[in-house]
C-alpha cells in the first residue's frame, strides 16, 4: 500500500523567506489564532453533510492552502496517529504514536467537495494500513533523505480534539496553557484543537526559514479559504480565495494606483538626460561586477545614438536588440530612444523561427546585437556589435532632438 502511495512523489517545495540551510535549524517559534465557535459549528455541519470527519475537512482545507502556496498538485503532510493497537497497551505509559504521510492530489480544477470526499477516503485507506512505522515505509518506498529535510514531508498536521480531564481538587483552580520550548522539528506544524466550541489553531514554525509576517498572512489566507468554503463547498480549489477584503482591495486598488504626473513636452531621453545633469556620478545601471555612472551611460548610449542616426533611424525606425540581458541592453534601449526610432526587443533563447519571424514581420532593419549571436541571425541588415570598441566610439556629445 505504502510503495505504492508514493512513487515519484516530489516533497512539498514552500516558498520560504530565507535560505533553507543543509544543517537543519530547530529554532522555532508560533503564532496562535482562532477559529470562532460559529465557523466552528458550520464546519461541522459541513463535514456531517458531505459524510467525513472535522479532521478530513480541515486538512483538506490546509493542502488547499499548500497547493495555492506551491503550485503542486500532489501534497504530502504528515499526521499523527495513535498507535496503541493491542488492549495490552492501554494502560502503559509511553510515546504510543506513529507519524504517518498522507498523500493526496487537490488539483486546481476539482470542487472542495469532490477533493474532501478523496481525502477521506484516503485517511480510512491509512486507517487500515497505520501499524506501518514510517521509517519502514521510508525504507521501502527507496525514498533518499536530503540534507536537512525529512524524508516524506517537512510539513505536520494535527487535529487535537480529545476530552481533557478535569482537576477535581477542593480549593485549587485549573487553567490549561501551551507550554512551549523554542523548537520546530517541521518546517511547518499546523495544530488545531477543540476549546469550548471554537478550534484553537497554532502554527508552529521554523523560524530561519519563515519571518512572522509570512506565518500571520498564511493563517489569514487559511481562514479567508474556510470561510469560503463554507458557503461555496461546490467551489473549483483554484477559485477558493486567499483573501479577505481588504487585502483583496489593496492588492488590486491600492497596489496600482500608481498613475503620476508626467510632462506631457518631455521624451523620456529627454527625462533621463535631466537626471544625468542632477546626478552624474551615481550608479545609472549595475549587472554583476558592471557598473556605469549617469554620465557613463549617457555618453555610451549618444554615441551609439549618432551612429544609429546616420544608418538613417528617424521617428517609426524599428532597431532590433538581440543581446542577453546586461549593462549593454539598457544602453542600446537607450540609445535606441536617443536616435528617435522604436526598440524591439528579442530573446535569444527563443526559438530560431521565431527569432527570423520576428524580425522579417517587423521590418527591422538594423540591430544591436554580438558577433556570435548574430550568427543565429538569418538578417541582411546592419548589425551594431556590442563588443566591438567602435561601436561607442565618439565625443559622447547629445542629439538634439528627433
Amino acid at each position: 500500500f505504502w510503495k505504492e502511495m508514493f512513487k515519484d512523489v516530489p516533497i512539498l517545495d514552500l516558498p520560504t523567506d530565507h535560505r533553507r540551510k543543509s544543517e537543519p535549524d530547530f529554532n522555532g517559534a508560533i503564532h496562535k489564532f482562532s477559529l470562532d465557535s460559529h465557523t466552528t459549528a458550520e464546519l461541522k455541519a459541513l463535514a456531517s453533510d458531505s459524510g467525513t470527519t472535522l479532521y478530513a475537512l480541515l486538512l483538506a482545507s490546509f493542502n488547499t492552502l499548500l497547493a495555492r502556496y506551491s503550485g503542486q498538485d500532489n501534497i504530502v503532510v504528515g499526521t499523527p496517529t495513535a498507535a496503541r493497537f493491542n488492549p495490552e497497551t492501554a494502560p502503559l505509559i509511553g510515546m504510543f504514536v506513529n507519524t504517518l504521510p498522507v498523500k493526496t492530489s487537490p488539483e486546481r480544477e476539482k470542487t472542495f467537495r469532490a477533493y474532501l470526499g478523496e481525502v477521506f477516503d484516503t485517511m480510512l485507506e491509512m486507517e487500515a494500513n497505520k501499524e506501518y512505522p514510517l521509517d519502514a515505509i521510508a525504507h521501502q518506498a527507496g525514498t533518499t533523505r536530503e540534507a536537512g529535510r525529512n524524508p516524506f514531508f517537512d510539513v505536520l498536521f494535527v487535529l487535537q480534539n480529545m476530552d481533557k480531564p478535569k482537576l477535581n481538587a477542593t480549593g485549587i483552580k485549573e487553567n490549561c496553557s501551551l507550554l512551549y520550548d523554542g523548537t520546530a522539528k517541521f518546517d511547518l506544524n499546523l495544530t488545531v484543537e477543540e476549546s469550548d466550541g471554537r478550534l484553537d489553531a497554532f502554527i508552529e514554525y521554523r523560524q530561519y526559514l519563515f519571518e512572522p509576517e509570512t506565518i500571520q498572512r498564511m493563517a489569514k489566507h487559511w481562514r479567508a479559504i474556510i470561510a469560503d468554503l463554507i458557503v461555496n463547498p461546490d467551489k473549483k480549489l483554484k477559485d477558493l480565495t486567499l483573501l479577505d477584503s481588504k487585502e483583496e482591495h489593496q492588492l488590486l486598488f491600492e497596489y496600482n494606483h500608481t498613475e503620476s504626473q508626467w510632462p506631457s513636452n518631455k521624451t523620456v531621453s529627454t527625462l533621463f538626460e535631466e537626471q544625468v545633469d542632477l546626478t552624474p556620478a551615481n550608479i545609472a545601471v549595475e549587472f554583476g561586477e558592471e557598473r556605469l555612472a549617469y554620465s557613463e551611460l549617457d555618453a555610451k548610449a549618444n554615441n551609439l545614438a549618432a551612429k544609429l542616426r546616420s544608418d538613417g533611424v528617424k521617428p517609426d525606425s524599428i532597431v532590433g536588440i538581440f543581446l542577453d540581458r546586461g549593462v549593454e541592453m539598457i544602453v542600446a534601449a537607450l540609445a535606441v530612444l536617443k536616435s528617435g526610432g522604436a526598440y524591439l526587443p528579442v530573446i535569444p533563447d527563443y526559438p530560431p523561427d521565431r527569432i527570423d519571424y520576428i524580425f522579417d514581420d517587423s521590418g527591422a532593419n538594423i540591430v544591436i546585437s554580438t558577433a556570435k549571436l548574430a550568427e543565429r541571425l538569418k538578417f541582411d541588415g546592419k548589425i551594431h556589435d556590442v563588443e566591438s570598441p567602435e561601436t561607442f566610439s565618439g565625443d559622447g556629445a547629445r542629439l538634439p532632438n528627433a
